[in-house]
């Protein structure tokens, strides 16, 4: 299988599978890990190293497979259901058409017959309910919630695809890993496997035999095995991707590259500098949670990662204090990269040992979902189980670096804005840049347009007069919109290096510049800071920067920890 990319190969073959009849036994490598990416020539920070723009399988998640344009899977445009089977929706008659072509030809009348059968069901099950006189409420909302009768679980529905289009496919589904003598071994997965795959063979028709259940849970463990989740709650971006080339990429907890979605296609891209033969991997989970918690994640995947930050059990500010790409945030809200080499942690107490970082991320469930009105609670509860990481000055270790997100959403729904940018400000300068080093990491950078968005919202809803002096005295500069214009100016630079040039973020940092330029009376500062841009490095430049930009975001940055202390801490909950 040729690789998309001149930039790249595929080197090694498939791992051996006792439980999958398709597999052939490694040859070309003797590692373990299978086949993988490798690098034919260079590539710098941020480059493009391969666009997979044909995925076998791109559909998106639950409901929202009938509110977003199923071709384009762009959330920003209206979308109407198909009139066929009203499973699915399209923005326009032209994404209509090439769904039609690509697959939903052979989908359309299924889905339209397994959503008749899903509503049969549950009118069933309500006249059952009404002849028991069981019936409560809730369950009456359940029962007649349209959306709840248009939802064909996606991994059902990749199958299904898979399944209807198996003569064209069946070749590149038997190329990918499936793990499938892991999954058999933990029965619950593989009951449910079985339950989904034979779901999906009678609605593709196919024969009801112990033969077809195989190919159908053995295409299943693929689907598990290779997809990546292109979900992204900052753009509304829902679903899985299943390429069978992006399939190939290996996994490290310290990757060199990263994978990003826009619409149907994904972009492989440098995060670190890449030389020509080395092999080129992604995360498939997130990199900066302990690693009792990063080998959870890897269960389903079948396999222990041996990366430098698993072996040496390394925490996000040893790995950053090794990066090659410290250097790079000389043009960042960290300019003196000194501090990401030798971070102001407090080495004087007790250290905090692994096996208690594990036992804080497990008693602060961070995972779990907190309604608002549990907020609070939550935030207060999960601050003391902290204390150690906070008295450590461990800011950017989790859960702790979890907490400050919670706050940020709790201040912003309490519509506590100056509050909510006091801890924007803080993630961006003392947390951030220790997780994702690369000064153009996506979650860098939608957390400096989120430090944008709350200044708009402090100038609408200003901090109360009871406020603190310093928290007032902070925001003031804020007011001539020089910080707000740079960030959207950093992010629309290094974003393209981050994502792509087709990320829905940058659609929205360009708009909001717009805006703030046609604020009169700007020109000067929208000049000084149109020569920043060009050339940061220039001396007089980097001397704006330090002394106009950069100020404020500091300022506000020092009174988090107060913030949050004065609200979360047991003085509070007394006064309250």
């Amino acid at each position: 299988m040729a690789a998309p990319l001149s930039g790249i190969e595929i080197r090694g073959d498939r791992l051996k599978d006792e439980d999958e009849g398709t597999a052939l036994e490694s040859a070309g490598r003797r590692d373990g890990r299978g086949r993988g990416f490798f690098a034919t020539r260079d590539f710098a920070p941020g480059a493009v190293v391969a666009e997979f723009s044909e995925p076998l399988v791109v559909v998106p998640f639950g409901v929202a497979a009938a509110q977003t344009c199923n071709h384009c899977l762009d959330p920003r445009r209206p979308a109407k259901a198909c009139t066929g089977c009203r499973a699915v929706a399209y923005c326009g008659s032209r994404c209509q058409r090439a769904h039609w072509t690509a697959v939903h030809k052979l989908e359309c009348r299924v889905l339209k017959k397994a959503l008749e059968m899903s509503r049969e069901a549950e009118e069933e099950k309500e006249k059952e309910e009404q002849k028991k006189g069981d019936e409560s409420d809730s369950t009456a909302l359940t029962r007649t919630t349209p959306s709840t009768l248009r939802i064909v679980p996606a991994p059902v529905r990749a199958l299904l695809q898979i399944l209807l289009q198996w003569p064209a496919v069946k070749d590149t589904v038997a190329g990918l890993e499936g793990n499938v003598a892991g999954f058999r071994a933990r029965p619950d997965l593989w009951k449910d496997f079985e339950v989904q795959a034979s779901a999906a063979c009678a609605l593709a028709g196919w024969p009801a035999t112990d033969a077809s259940l195989a190919i159908a849970v053995e295409a299943m463990c693929k689907i598990h095995t290779n997809s990546f989740d292109r979900s992204d709650v900052d753009v509304a971006y829902t679903g899985t991707f299943l390429d069978a080339h992006l399939a190939m990429a290996n996994h490290s907890c310290v990757p060199n590259a990263v994978v990003s979605f826009a619409g149907r296609k994904a972009f492989l891209r440098a995060e670190q500098a890449i030389r020509a033969g080395d092999e080129v991997t992604i995360s498939y989970i997130d990199y900066t949670k302990p690693k009792s918690v990063r080998q959870r994640g890897l269960d389903l995947y079948h396999f222990t990662c041996d990366c430098a930050r698993c072996a040496d059990d390394l925490d996000v500010y040893q790995v950053c204090r090794a990066s090659p790409l410290v250097a790079l945030n000389a043009f960042s809200f960290v300019p003196n990269v000194a501090v990401l080499r030798n971070p102001p942690l407090d080495r004087k107490g007790l250290p905090v040992t692994s096996a208690q970082i594990d036992q804080i991320y497990d008693d602060c469930r961070p995972e779990q979902p907190v309604p608002p009105s549990g907020r609070l609670a939550s935030l207060r509860r999960a601050w003391a189980l902290c204390r150690p990481l906070v008295r450590a000055r461990r800011w950017a270790v989790e859960p702790l670096a979890h907490v400050f997100q919670q706050a940020i959403v709790y201040y912003s729904e309490q519509h506590n804005f100056a509050h909510a940018l006091a801890v924007e400000c803080f993630v961006a300068l003392r947390s951030d840049p220790y997780k994702y080093v690369a000064p153009f990491a996506q979650w860098r950078l939608k957390g400096l347009l989120l430090i944008a968005k709350t200044i708009t919202n402090t100038a609408i809803d200003p901090t109360p007069s009871s406020s603190p002096s310093a928290l007032q005295a902070a925001l003031a500069p804020l007011a001539d919109g020089a910080l707000y214009e740079a960030i959207l100016l950093m992010v629309l630079r290094y974003g393209p290096m981050g994502h792509s040039d087709e990320w829905e973020l940058l659609d929205t940092a360009r708009e909001m510049l717009q805006d703030v330029r046609s604020v009169p009376d700007r020109d000067l500062i929208s000049a000084a800071l149109h020569h920043w841009i060009q050339d940061p490095t220039e001396p007089a430049a980097a001397r704006f920067f330090r002394d106009n930009i950069l100020p404020p975001v500091e300022r506000l940055a020092d009174l988090a920890v107060d913030i949050l202390k004065a609200d979360l801490e047991p003085q509070s909950i007394e006064a309250a």
